[in-house]
């Protein structure tokens, strides 16, 4: 039988390695899927290379280990693709530190995401 987890998540910042806007700054944005959840932090507008979300998640999962984070920078037509990166729940749960992942987009490192993620049983 599968034990109910609670998941706590801060994003806290990314860093990326170019702009991906041709004129003014990113509006960059994190999106991180887990099972069939999918979260979204707010977008931070002209927040560049080094945007600050700062912001916690909290849900419940079961069965799932696998958290993917995906980086976009907002724009009127279409949101541009920065990076992915996928990482175990199990590997990085409850570190007494935080984790800076690398983001990656055609296996070319394009930034990394820094976050704290812990566990609780139910």
């Amino acid at each position: 039988m599968s034990e109910e987890k609670t998941i706590k998540i801060e994003i806290i910042n990314a860093t990326f390695k170019r702009n991906h806007d041709i004129v003014g700054g990113m509006d960059p944005y994190i999106i991180f899927e887990i099972g069939n959840q999918k979260f979204r932090t707010k977008t931070i507008r002209n927040g560049g290379k080094t945007p600050a979300f700062f912001q916690t998640f909290t849900f419940n999962i079961t069965d799932e280990d696998t958290i993917k984070f995906s980086a976009y920078d907002e724009d009127t037509t279409y949101d541009d693709f920065i990076g992915s990166a996928e990482v175990s729940i199990s590997c990085i749960a409850n570190l007494d530190d935080s984790t800076e992942l690398p983001l990656y987009k055609n296996e070319k490192e394009e930034g990394s995401v820094h976050f704290v993620l812990t566990t609780t049983m139910k």
